[in-house]
């Protein structure tokens, strides 16, 4: 490998992005791998996600020079797409266990530079059955007025139209008449529920007793205990996505099997091949696999893009989080984002080896 970079990004974001009580984000951070080798280019991200990601910006940022300057040492880059994640297992073994963020950016990176671009500009993006994110704010009148002329945009009013409502942070009867409110307003939707784990058992219950229940295409693990999620689905007939316990250590995808989907995060997953393997899994069991993003800019949500088009192409991907995002950054977005590209050198230049 010839050359490498590390570049940092700040986005401003609207609405703000909730991603609990105490934590609101109003601009996204994170950093951009650039590697360079006989005239191939391979972009990569590393974002943590604040309240989901265990590792910060800034512990990324002080490990990723580095880790940059040990992947230049091998630079033994083979032709194979599968050995693109092979120099990071090296990099994993050799400093126990990297951040999750930093496997899904270097292992991009690295499959870009032997395989190609993975972006929005190579992947047909899922305009036939887009998944809306939506959450409390866009119930205030302006919000609502924006999230009409996004779907009206769209074109996707009537079948096929599919949004994700984010749930848990206010009183229950306030969740049930949103989502009431969403199916009276839409007909024909389709609405995965995600309480993001803060529902109890009998929350879930009383939730699912006051909606209509053939609107709903899955609750993505209302309750943190995992047992209550397994008896929802297998007792009480509800169908149950998982989530955030794919990121747990002891998690075992056979052991889950009630589910009836699985929300898969590539940038919170780690290398890509975990999250191919991932898929493969699920689909033994017949469970279905979502590919979602995670507020990452243009250039990872191109990657997830790329991803879910190649691997679960049938699925409508959870994809709308870059509608936050009020700038691309060296990628363009798909044709429904259309904001200003901050180029390249623009960025902040935080290492590199020229």
């Amino acid at each position: 490998m010839k050359s490498a970079y590390l570049y940092r990004y700040r986005i401003p974001l609207y609405p703000e992005l909730r991603l609990s009580k105490s934590i609101t984000l109003r601009n996204r951070e994170g950093l951009l791998i650039r590697l360079i080798e006989d005239g191939r280019e391979g972009w990569g991200e590393v974002a943590p996600l604040p309240s989901f990601s265990p590792e910060t910006l800034r512990e990324v940022e002080l490990l990723m020079p580095t880790l940059l300057q040990a992947l230049l040492a091998q630079h033994s880059l083979l032709a194979s797409p599968a050995d693109s994640s092979h120099e990071v297992q090296v990099l994993v073994s050799n400093t126990s266990g990297l951040p999750a963020s930093i496997q899904f950016g270097i292992s991009c990176a690295l499959r870009e530079l032997q395989c190609g671009v993975m972006g929005v500009e190579e992947t047909p993006y899922h305009r036939n059955t887009p998944v809306f994110l939506v959450d409390g704010v866009d119930f205030s009148n302006a919000g609502w007025s924006r999230l009409v002329e996004r779907i009206s945009f769209s074109g996707s009013i009537g079948a096929g139209l599919q949004i994700k409502l984010k749930t848990g942070r206010d009183a229950l009867e306030v969740d049930v008449n949103r989502y009431q409110r969403l199916i009276e307003t839409f007909p024909g939707i389709a609405i995965r529920v995600d309480p993001n784990r803060r529902w109890s058992y009998e929350s879930t219950l009383r939730f699912a007793q006051h909606i209509d229940q053939t609107r709903l295409a899955f609750l993505e693990e209302p309750c943190a205990n995992m047992k209550e999620n397994a008896c929802l689905a297998q007792y009480d007939g509800l169908p149950i996505a998982l989530d955030e316990s794919t990121r747990e250590t002891d998690f075992t995808l056979a052991a889950a099997s009630w589910a009836k989907a699985i929300v898969i995060k590539p940038a919170l997953q780690g290398l890509i091949t975990q999250t191919e393997t991932l898929v493969k899994k699920a689909r033994a069991l017949h469970i279905i696999p979502v590919f979602s993003s995670s507020f990452e800019s243009s250039v990872g949500w191109g990657q997830v893009a790329w991803l879910a088009n190649h691997h679960a192409p049938e699925i409508a991907p959870g994809l709308d989080t870059l509608s936050h995002m009020q700038q691309c950054v060296v990628r363009k977005g798909p044709v429904w984002h259309d904001r200003p590209v901050v180029p390249r050198e623009d960025l902040s230049l935080l290492w590199c080896t020229d």
